[in-house]
């Protein structure tokens, strides 16, 4: 599983890959270095399947 995070130009920022077990899992960003703004949270499986959120970040 790979996890990016991007900026409004679609840009990735961050990005994490790693394997979770089945279930509730919890992954942590640091944010310091982020300015308020409108970001996109992306979750892509193995298959290339891709969850998207939009997430405000408000310091």
């Amino acid at each position: 599983m790979t996890i990016n995070l991007l900026d409004s130009n679609g840009r990735i920022l961050k990005r994490r890959a790693a394997g979770f077990l089945a279930g509730e899992s919890v992954l942590l960003f640091e944010n310091r270095e982020l300015a308020s703004g409108v970001y996109v949270l992306e979750v892509a499986d193995e298959q290339g399947k891709a969850f998207r959120q939009r997430v405000v970040l408000v310091k």
